[in-house]
């Protein structure tokens, strides 16, 4: 009798432990920050959710822009502005599950947005250090202006001791075309060309290569040459090589100055308040000498450019998100090598339909309206809707007095952003864009 009892009472318990439901597992989250500009990194922290009657097993997450991650803590850059939808599904150790949502709002960088009204920009390499320029660029009404780094150039104590990082914060207080916005300030950089006034030359006590004079001893050998333009004090380099990327980009070998307080040219642009890099000849791939040089080194030039801008362009975006990449010249470069588009935000093109001699001052007639070759135009036109066609921003910088109003209509017609001065750029053009 006592065992029949006994076995009952078994029974009886698997029979209302069978008949107990399963309690469903408790989805709950948090979120690191719930807005902000693009690019916009959130944390997101499961570790609240929790299972009445068993234990969670997994938790799997939709981000609502298309990618998906899975863990307790997760961690998700979005990228693009808009409102967001976050998803989280906990699974429990019977399969059941639960579901908690949030909501994220992206907005546009400001940088970002900025860039995508630009209507007039300006150039200037040198004299800001000269006068009143700084307060001629301030009270000008230009959207974007692309300025030399003055701190930079070495050659003088003037410009050596100039205060960049100040002539940045005056400018971007200043108002844009539209009296709203503020303006875009760009920094000029030559990545393949060295330059022997700039800050690394003089401080590693390079010698000096006179024009048309041997190369000297004691260059490093990715100084390839003097410039084929007939630029004094530059000259092209095997862009590729590490040492040469590190004073561009990383300055991990650069050492320490007391004379200045960065360590490569692209820290100086993000310290000293930039919101992006104008780079210079890019067009670098088409050179004999540097595709000789890249020939004996083994690698191809123009993909060694692209990838020169794309370490540019994440080792400034993971630090100064939103920083604009633009490149000069080099339209060819997209040919067959789309990729390039990740990077870069615009280009701009010199002397589409005119240009100036090398090293000739303001007022030398050989600066500006010399007719560029009627084949070379349409070479570059094409290569240039191409950018035009995957949305780039174009901007095209023509020397020439006598024919600006003509080559500004000429831009226009082609979507391109233009601006007319004359090839030594030492102050803002006197024949400014129609409507300006």
């Amino acid at each position: 009798m006592r065992k029949f009892i006994i076995l009952i009472s078994v029974f009886l318990f698997f029979l209302i432990a069978c008949d107990e439901e399963n309690k469903f597992p408790i989805a709950v989250f948090i979120l690191s920050q719930m807005e902000g500009s693009a690019p916009l990194e959130v944390n997101m922290d499961a570790s609240g959710s929790y299972d009445p009657d068993g234990n969670i097993t997994a938790w799997s997450w939709d981000f609502g822009d298309g990618e998906s991650g899975s863990g307790v803590e997760v961690v998700h850059t979005f990228q693009s502005e808009g409102v967001y939808t976050i998803t989280l599904t906990v699974t429990d150790n019977t399969g059941a599950t639960d579901i908690e949502t949030a909501v994220v709002t992206v907005t546009r960088n400001e940088i970002t947005r900025l860039f995508s009204s630009v209507k007039y920009w300006a150039y200037q390499l040198q004299g800001m250090e000269e006068g009143d320029s700084v307060s001629q660029l301030v009270n000008s009404r230009y959207d974007l202006l692309v300025l030399e780094p003055l701190c930079t150039d070495w050659s003088y104590d003037e410009a050596k001791k100039f205060d960049t990082a100040g002539m940045v914060s005056k400018i971007k207080a200043s108002k844009a075309n539209n009296g709203t916005d503020r303006k875009l300030v760009m920094a000029y950089v030559n990545i393949a060309e060295a330059e022997d006034w700039r800050w690394y030359w003089v401080e590693n006590n390079w010698p000096a290569w006179n024009q048309g004079k041997p190369r000297p001893a004691g260059l490093p050998e990715y100084i390839l040459k003097q410039d084929p333009d007939g630029w004094s004090g530059n000259f092209p380099v095997a862009y590729w090589d590490e040492e040469w990327q590190d004073i561009i980009i990383y300055g991990e070998n650069t050492g320490t100055n007391p004379d200045r307080d960065y360590k490569s040219a692209i820290d100086e642009i993000i310290q000293d308040g930039f919101d992006g890099v104008f780079m210079d000849w890019v067009a670098a791939f088409e050179d004999d000498s540097v595709i000789a040089a890249a020939k004996a080194a083994g690698v191809n030039p123009e993909e060694e450019m692209i990838k020169l801008i794309q370490r540019i362009h994440d080792y400034a975006q993971e630090r100064k998100p939103g920083f604009i990449v633009i490149q000069q010249n080099g339209s060819a470069l997209l040919e067959g090598r789309s990729h390039l588009l990740n990077y870069i935000d615009g280009i701009s093109q010199e002397g589409i339909w005119y240009w100036g001699e090398a090293d000739v001052g303001w007022n030398n007639p050989k600066g500006y309206d010399i007719a560029t070759e009627a084949a070379l135009t349409v070479w570059y036109i094409q290569n240039l809707d191409k950018f035009l066609t995957a949305g780039v921003k174009v901007l095209c910088c023509d020397y020439t007095v006598k024919h600006a109003a003509a080559t500004y209509q000429k831009a226009l017609d082609k979507g391109y952003i233009g601006y007319c001065a004359r090839a030594s750029l030492d102050r803002l053009t006197g024949t400014p864009p129609p409507r300006y």
